[in-house]
């Protein structure tokens, strides 16, 4: 598994956000769509590219780690332009003492498989991308800038890929794939309501495209994300044809909920029970709790996994590019 990158592409984020001056007048902003359309990235077309929502601590604790709140890997960037809208991905600010959360992202332009910095990386911020009045257009520049750390929650998402996506024979419906495709991982937690009274809401907080299933035989991982005591869904597309977007009857979807409160323990992944040979075969569930982490088993017999994501998709390429 490659060591996780950490840039974040320019996005500009949604409608309904408020600035502030002081708490005193402080009012709660509502969530919004992360939203990013980068331009002229072709020196970076074949590097991978990391994109991560971060807020820095409140001034009571300065100099402590920002936090993240969202996180995207292209592994590799394939288009000098793309456009990135995550429906409902950057949080309502509901703390006065804390700043609005920033966009980082970074090129891995030494292609180390890390973020190294600059000037070996090439990296960049927006502040308060959900000002209304933010273009979501950005362009590539050279104003780099040094990027923070940030510390999730703490618990990182596998996704496994089976042997049988690849090998073996038929299974229900499915030929095994030739290696070639693109896969998306979605990741979404539930957040249970706070003694303050806010609702349950649903929010995406990772993404990973993945341009050839062949190129990680054993699966990817989205670190520091989840917190196993909650509930999420992981959505995985096989983009077949490779236009970023859910084409029914030519793309894949598997959906897994993981339950935090009957989710097992996890097996290997090569168990019959847990891959399978056929549907009948898999007696293990798919999705299940590793101490911190949460881990999917990705395999062709999950045929009751099969299924439309929730949106047609998170990225596009613009016409014309």
């Amino acid at each position: 598994m490659r060591r996780l990158l950490t840039l974040a592409l320019p996005l500009a984020l949604c409608s309904g956000c408020f600035l502030i001056a002081s708490t005193d007048d402080f009012t709660e902003d509502d969530r919004c769509d992360l939203e990013l359309d980068v331009r002229a990235f072709a020196p970076h077309i074949g590097q991978d590219f990391e994109v991560r929502l971060v807020q820095e601590p409140p001034e009571s604790l300065e100099g402590t780690d920002p936090r993240l709140l969202f996180l995207a890997f292209f592994e590799p960037l394939q288009s000098p332009n793309m456009d990135i809208q995550i429906p409902g991905a950057v949080p309502a600010l509901v703390d006065p003492t804390r700043p609005r959360p920033a966009l980082d992202f970074f090129a891995d332009f030494n292609m180390d498989g890390g973020y190294s910095g600059f000037p070996a990386d090439h990296t960049w911020r927006v502040e308060d991308p959900c000002n209304p009045d933010r273009d979501p257009t950005f362009p590539h520049n050279t104003d780099f800038v040094d990027l923070p750390q940030p510390v999730g929650l703490g618990g990182t998402v596998h996704v496994d890929f089976c042997p049988n996506l690849t090998t073996g024979g038929r299974i229900g419906p499915l030929e095994p794939f030739d290696g070639t495709e693109a896969v998306e991982v979605r990741v979404s937690g539930t957040f249970v309501p706070t003694i303050d009274g806010m609702t349950e809401e649903v929010r995406p907080v990772g993404f990973y495209r993945l341009e050839r299933l062949g190129a990680r035989p054993t699966g990817v991982a989205l670190p520091m994300l989840v917190d196993p005591g909650f509930n999420h869904k992981v959505e995985i597309i096989l983009d077949r044809n490779d236009d970023f977007a859910f084409d029914e009857g030519t793309d894949l979807s598997w959906v897994y909920l993981y339950n935090n409160l009957t989710a097992p323990d996890c097996r290997p992944p090569t168990e019959m029970g847990v891959c399978g040979l056929s549907p009948e075969t898999v007696t293990q569930s798919p999705i299940c709790k590793d101490g911190t982490a949460i881990r999917v088993r990705l395999s062709r017999a999950h045929v009751a996994n099969l299924g439309d994501p929730a949106e047609r998709s998170w990225v596009q390429i613009p016409e014309g590019t």
